[in-house]
């Protein structure tokens, strides 16, 4: 199966020559635009540090290839692979991505217990298939394939999950009014705004789905949906992956765009409750999380801030937590594109424990900070400055700094994994240590990418007085090629 997917992404990339174009940005002769048209970058996908230059949605579903119902557009492999007639009303788009990825590991867990060291290769591979029976119903699904290769101490399906029914759903949409909606139900991705509530994980090896029924609806400046369902619980092995019955999740979020001195902005709301039944103590319980985002572009400014606040009941008591994140960046002249921008992630802690009450944030399905899990959101402090630079239209490079504290000394620190990895009583001061990050990469054209990342976190006060607080590395080179 591994073998089979590369074989046909691979040889399908290296015979295209790009002639057409996805939804967001418009590709001739191979070339890539110096810059994305704006009016045509939804909303909804998060700003970065840098402007992605991948020509692709986030969400394969999301693109949209009608377009290529034009005869003259199907002149070359990759094209011939959307928007296939196949009888009547009906037609396939085929899709996929291969990521090989390799990664270098020191002390992912500080120095505590058994530890990955040296090197890991890695690869994903994606295959999904976009089947409209009409101008209202389409079937979409896909398969994921990950894995490394190496002795793992830390091993689990994020790392190595076979292969595995990774989406698979069926959608009606429907013209309502002056808008449209939408229904959708089965297995598949979830993300909104910046993904700090709901993330598709992809900088792990294996992607995050969920089992839900979603409803949305688009009219003029106005969005509005519901949702529920259940986690995927991946299972090591190929053909595994199950509903995941003990986290389970419904909802709603509204938004709408702005004019006058917000044009080019979003306001959104979101509301989830949660039902968690696995975790560390204070995960576990029903939650209500709320969250308002605001986010846009105001001139040379790309700004995404924030704000959420949880109720409820977990193991250790009421729940009365929030968390509020800001990523901002602005562009400066020059030749080389710089941006300078400063990024902040805070998140409440447990203050008085004991009390009956249960102040630590539950980060739920976020986004990591990093490419690895070494901390989560809960009872920190992340802030820091952000540099940019696109010195070409086909590479880009970025620097961030953090300095990492706990937001309450009463409470310990955690992980993205749900786990509590070391107690408030192992030490009493609040400085974690201070973190580096940085990304190069190169798009070599519409469908190849490679790239260099690497983090690093000097341990400091309290980490090095719970005994074991040794400086943490880690490096990734990878390709990846996207149809």
């Amino acid at each position: 199966m591994k073998t089979l997917i590369e074989a046909v992404l691979l040889g399908a990339a290296l015979q295209a020559v790009p002639v057409a174009t996805a939804q967001t940005l418009e590709v001739r002769d191979g070339k890539i635009p110096a810059k994305p048209d704006p009016a045509r970058r939804p909303l909804n996908v998060p700003n970065s540090v840098l402007p992605s230059s991948f020509a692709f949605q986030p969400l394969p579903y999301d693109e949209d290839y009608t377009r290529m119902a034009d005869p003259t557009l199907r002149n070359n492999t990759w094209a011939r692979l959307k928007n296939i007639p196949v009888i009547d009303d009906v037609y396939l788009t085929v899709g996929g991505e291969l990521r090989g990825r390799i990664e270098a590991r020191h002390n992912l867990n500080f120095g505590r217990g058994p530890e990955d060291e040296g090197l890991y290769p890695q690869y994903r591979a994606r295959v999904w298939t976009d089947v409209h029976l009409s101008d209202s119903v389409r079937v979409f699904s896909e398969i994921q394939s990950s894995g490394t290769t190496g002795r793992l101490h830390q091993y689990g399906a994020i790392d190595d999950n076979g292969t595995d029914l990774h989406q698979a759903f069926v959608e009606f949409k429907r013209p309502l009014g002056g808008g449209s909606l939408t229904v959708r139900g089965g297995r598949q991705e979830i993300s909104f705004g910046k993904a700090r509530i709901f993330d598709t994980r992809n900088g792990p090896n294996t992607r995050r789905a969920y089992d839900a029924g979603r409803l949305i609806w688009a009219q003029g400046a106005w969005r509005a949906g519901a949702f529920g369902g259940a986690v995927v619980q991946e299972v090591l092995g190929s053909w595994k992956d199950r509903t995941n019955d003990g986290f389970t999740f419904f909802g709603g979020n509204v938004a709408r765009k702005l004019d006058g001195w917000f044009a080019g902005s979003e306001l959104e709301a979101l509301f989830v409750h949660t039902d968690r039944e696995a975790g560390a103590p204070t995960y576990v319980g029903k939650r209500d999380t709320l969250s308002l985002r605001l986010a846009g572009r105001k001139g040379k400014l790309d700004y995404d801030a924030e704000f959420v606040g949880q109720r409820g009941r977990s193991q250790i008591g009421q729940v009365k937590a929030w968390y509020t994140g800001l990523d901002a960046a602005y562009q400066l002249p020059g030749r080389l594109s710089p941006r300078v921008g400063v990024r902040a992630d805070v998140g409440s802690g447990d203050s008085h424990p004991g009390n009956g009450t249960d102040g630590t944030y539950d980060y739920l399905g976020s986004r990591g900070m990093t490419l690895t899990a070494e901390l989560g959101f809960s009872n920190l402090v992340a802030v820091g400055p952000t540099f940019g630079l696109k010195p070409s239209r086909t590479v880009t490079a970025e620097l961030t700094f953090s300095e990492l504290r706990r937001m309450t000394r009463a409470d310990g620190l955690y992980s993205m994994t749900s786990a509590l990895i070391r107690r408030a009583d192992e030490g009493s001061s609040k400085q974690v240590g201070v973190r580096a990050t940085g990304r190069i990469d190169h798009q070599w054209n519409r469908f190849l990418l490679s790239g260099l990342y690497f983090a690093y976190i000097d341990a400091d006060r309290f980490l090095k007085e719970t005994g074991d607080g040794k400086d943490l590395a880690y490096a990734a080179l990878y390709t990846v090629v996207r149809l």
